[in-house]
């Protein structure tokens, strides 16, 4: 398969490169993956990538405020947010468990700021709703595919 060199650039310029076999999005967090086509451009808010490394290896990331860019053999990615790999561990039961807590708790937290919305009590409440929807969409993610952070990734 064709390598594609994968160039990530954060808000504070910080670069990283790899080379990857295969780059994937998921936007529904459902195991439903759609391929981006070189010479493309994309922008989300809120993205949920696969990467396929040459080993065979995958990762996840989620990331905010992305704009992508695929010319040639080269996805350029800049993003707003920190970068973090995953990588998919169905054994860590005990933080699944404690992830699925505060999904619920987000959740209970969300519709208090949706009615402080509509009752126009709280002036912030717009505010924290997105925060808190970029944060359930993050915390879902990682449920659904059992992800956990991967620190091995930085050890290439």
């Amino acid at each position: 398969m064709k390598k594609i060199n994968l160039k990530l650039t954060s808000q504070n310029f910080l670069k990283n490169e790899f080379e990857i076999e295969k780059f994937e999005i998921n936007n529904e967090l459902k195991d439903n993956w759609l391929v981006i086509n070189v010479n493309s451009v994309a922008s989300f808010i809120k993205s949920f990538f696969k990467v396929t490394f040459p080993n065979k290896q995958v990762r996840y990331l989620l990331l905010d405020n992305v704009f992508i860019d695929y010319q040639n053999d080269t996805i350029s990615i800049k993003y707003n947010d920190e970068l973090v790999f995953y990588k998919s561990d169905e054994s860590q039961v005990e933080l699944l468990k404690e992830n699925s807590q505060k999904i619920k708790v987000l959740k209970q937290e969300l519709k208090l700021r949706k009615a402080e919305l509509e009752l126009n009590i709280n002036k912030l409440a717009e505010f924290y709703i997105s925060d808190i929807t970029k944060e359930l969409f993050k915390l879902e993610a990682i449920e659904n595919f059992a992800l956990i952070k991967d620190e091995e990734i930085w050890k290439r």
